[in-house]
């Protein structure tokens, strides 16, 4: 009777590590993806706003500006809370 026990504790240990490392590394994966997929989305921001800018259209240079006045007031609000938070 110990050595079932002691066979099914085993046996469930091992299921558990596996368990721990497969969650860490879809874990992983799915935060440097999101990290990419948030890369990529502000490289596109930016160069659309170099192609706004660029235009020489004063109206289309103004709403990128207010843009990115937005984007800045939005920035700083945001680190604030992420700021807050790790106190």
């Amino acid at each position: 009777m110990k050595k079932v026990i002691l066979a099914v504790s085993l046996a469930l240990n091992a299921i558990l590590a596996t368990m721990i490392v497969v969650v860490h590394r879809v874990h992983r994966s799915a935060a440097f993806q999101s990290v990419s997929a948030m890369t990529i989305a502000e490289v596109g921001l930016q160069e659309h706003f170099i192609k706004e800018l660029d235009s020489g259209d004063s109206r289309r240079i103004e709403a990128v500006k207010e843009t990115m006045r937005r984007n800045i007031q939005n920035g700083k609000q945001a680190a604030a809370t992420w700021a807050a938070a790790a106190k």
